[in-house]
């Protein structure tokens, strides 16, 4: 069968090979029928983007087949999750499957609280940051030291999680599957996916407290509803700001739309309309789509805490910015450059990005091209760039060259010359070593991990 991913040759035989080592590791853990399903069908299923076959899903997130899927199943259900909850707590991932994918995947980002991952079938592997739990979840599974329960098609699991998060007053977030089980006694019994639907909100009046909301979503994200409750939020917690301050901030975003949402792709516009001012979220987390609507409308004027003006502090730190300086990754509007600006008393600001929009900024030059080692960076004393993703290891190389400062508060993307690394460390090491092999022997460099953002700061400067 021919892969329906468009790869190379050598990409599909790779990642073949990475699900033929892992099979040949683990595959004895497997039923007879997802041992065949997986071989037979990786990299062909006709349903590669949608919850068709979760053994496959597990299979593609761990031998990396996801990281180049945009828009992949993981990524939606992690958008979804995380525009409703904040992950930065205690979770539990119930229901998790034979290799627990997407709690490897949080556990990578995670700042701060931990992930147990429960499954009669998991596979006790040593998974960085999750802890394996493999059992049965009922709904008198002890729920009081987790923030967040949530679960990708659990399957006949669900009723019991609806039923002990109303218990325990947690948090949850479901993605059912559509196979319409429910445990009746001792028996298995398959209802009609309508009429399960319904028992399951029957299930949530029952057992939601009454200081929590419930909700079963239709999202554009999956065919299938959302199932989630939460707190209830007071009309007052429901605002970042006052109900005055909100209705100008909004405006002045529709005022923005009007004239650049066609700059725009359709998942930063979701983006947008999903999670600007959500009260759910922490501004030090929001995108660099929304970090730059709210430097552009005045929102960050307001908040203190907001990556733009630490990135600004972190640099004054560490090196002069009363000199000519290049930021790389800009963004569609250059809202850092902008800020930038304001600090600097002598000297020039230069603003690079591919997606930049059509905009003119008195006293920034900006330069809507392609950041690479080809790039002339002579004429700039300092280099820097906030979350510059793939541009990274080209400005530091360029940087090193050229014997200039170099600042990158850097994603956690963890992007390699040949792929990426498994977690924020080994990047880290990697990025060490590649500083080491090329930076003059007149400059030092320093890694610091930024708490505040969970994300290594990478500077370099004369001795």
């Amino acid at each position: 069968m021919q892969p329906i991913v468009l790869m190379s040759d050598s990409e599909y035989n790779m990642y073949y090979e990475r699900m033929k080592e892992y099979m040949a590791k683990y595959g004895h853990f497997y039923p007879k029928n997802i041992r065949e399903s997986i071989t037979q069908n990786f990299l062909s299923h006709p349903e590669i983007l949608n919850y068709s076959n979760c053994y496959l899903n597990e299979i593609y997130e761990m031998t990396g087949v996801f990281d180049i899927i945009p828009n992949n199943p993981y990524d939606r259900f992690f958008k979804e999750l995380t525009k409703r909850f904040n992950i930065d707590g205690n979770l539990l991932d119930v229901a998790c499957g034979f290799y627990p994918a997407f709690a490897s995947r949080l556990a990578k980002i995670k700042q701060s609280g931990t992930i147990d991952a429960i499954d009669p079938n998991v596979i006790e592997q040593d998974i960085s940051g999750v802890n394996i739990i493999k059992r049965f979840f009922n709904e008198k599974f002890d729920l009081r030291n987790y923030d967040l329960i949530y679960g990708i098609q659990p399957c006949e699991a669900t009723f019991s999680m609806i039923k002990a998060a109303g218990d325990f007053d947690k948090d949850l977030f479901i993605l059912p599957c559509d196979c319409g089980k429910i445990v009746a006694g001792r028996s298995m019994v398959k209802l009609d996916s309508k009429v399960w639907l319904k028992f399951a909100e029957q299930l949530l009046k029952q057992s939601t407290p009454s200081n929590r909301e419930y909700k079963i979503e239709y999202t554009n994200s999956f065919k299938q509803p959302i199932i989630y409750t939460r707190k209830r939020l007071r009309e007052e917690d429901n605002m970042t700001f006052d109900r005055k301050t909100n209705m100008i901030f909004y405006k002045k975003l529709e005022d923005y739309m009007k004239k650049y949402r066609q700059y725009y792709s359709d998942y930063a516009l979701d983006e947008i309309d999903s999670n600007f001012l959500n009260p759910y979220q922490n501004f030090l987390d929001s995108s660099d789509v929304l970090n730059q609507i709210y430097s552009y409308i005045g929102v960050f004027d307001l908040v203190e805490d907001n990556v733009y003006d630490l990135f600004i502090r972190l640099i004054k730190e560490r090196t002069d910015i009363n000199k000519n300086i290049l930021e790389v990754g800009c963004g569609l509007y250059p809202a850092l450059a902008v800020r930038m600006s304001k600090h600097q008393k002598s000297g020039s600001i230069t603003a690079v990005d591919s997606s930049l929009l059509p905009v003119e900024i008195k006293g920034i030059s900006l330069l809507k091209e392609v950041f690479n080692k080809k790039f002339d960076i002579k004429p700039y004393d300092l280099i820097y760039g906030l979350y510059p993703c793939e541009a990274t290891l080209d400005m530091i190389e360029s940087a090193n060259e050229n014997d200039k400062d170099l600042c990158i508060l850097a994603c956690d993307c963890c992007l390699t010359e040949d792929g990426e690394t498994d977690t924020i460390e080994e990047w880290i090491e990697y990025v060490d070593k590649f500083i080491n092999y090329s930076i003059p022997s007149n400059r030092t460099y320093t890694i610091e991990n930024i708490k505040k953002v969970g994300v290594p700061l990478i500077t370099t400067r004369k001795r």
